[in-house]
């Protein structure tokens, strides 16, 4: 399943892949997925592997959702995994 955000000269595209423990039952476990994020803006093209949690996803939806109407919003994506 991949989603797009586009701008006029930027674009990210996050690419989530598989579920990382498809068969767990545990709910913290089930929830984490493999993504791919692209980032394009001019001057900058990056690629990496992402660990994601189904509702970071759905926050930044959220907001990205929050953003659009108000266009003075902010959206980020939050990850709980650090590095």
């Amino acid at each position: 399943m991949k989603f797009y955000i586009l701008g006029e000269e930027t674009k990210v595209e996050i690419d989530v892949l598989y579920r990382s423990y498809p068969n767990s039952s545990d709910y913290w476990d089930a929830n984490w997925v493999n993504a791919t994020i692209k980032i394009e803006i001019p001057g900058y093209q990056v690629s990496f592997d992402a660990d994601l949690r189904t509702d970071e996803l759905g926050k930044f939806l959220n907001e990205l959702k929050s953003l659009r109407q108000s266009l003075r919003a902010k959206a980020s994506l939050t990850n709980l995994r650090v590095i």
